[in-house]
């Protein structure tokens, strides 16, 4: 599943550039991040992703003529379908890149990229394997 990373904002001349940090464990040709949504105030943008190999990487959405406010993003994969909406009021942390999945990423502990539940799952494995093989540590 996709989380949202980071999300902010940057007010230039009229417009604002918006980064979005995507994290996405595992991807393949066939399971990766095809879609990231960017809401400003209401205005959506959609940016098409094509199969990318690394876990974590950067979109970058410009609004044309608008005013920083507050912004939601997530991020669509294709075996998983969409996170949940990250959101943001860059008014509160001056338009800077703010940790929107800290909260989260405190769940997730363990080897990067693998829950801790996986892990054990995996050494509970080995353990039955070798008693089963009559071979102890």
């Amino acid at each position: 599943m996709p989380t949202v990373k980071q999300l902010g904002g940057m007010q230039s001349g009229d417009d604002v550039l918006v980064v979005v940090e995507v994290r996405h464990a595992s991807p393949s040709s066939n399971h990766y991040v095809n879609r990231v949504e960017v809401n400003m105030g209401g205005r959506i943008m959609t940016v098409d992703r094509s199969p990318q190999s690394t876990v974590i990487f950067t979109v970058n959405v410009t609004f044309e003529d608008d005013d920083l406010g507050s912004m939601k993003a997530r991020a669509f994969c294709t075996i998983h379908g969409w996170s949940g909406w990250e959101e943001v009021d860059p008014t509160s942390t001056g338009g800077m890149a703010v940790p929107a999945e800290e909260a989260r990423e405190s769940e997730n502990k363990g080897i990067s990229g693998y829950p801790a539940e996986s892990i054990l799952i995996g050494m509970i494995g080995v353990i039955f394997l070798l008693w089963k093989s009559r071979r102890y540590l």
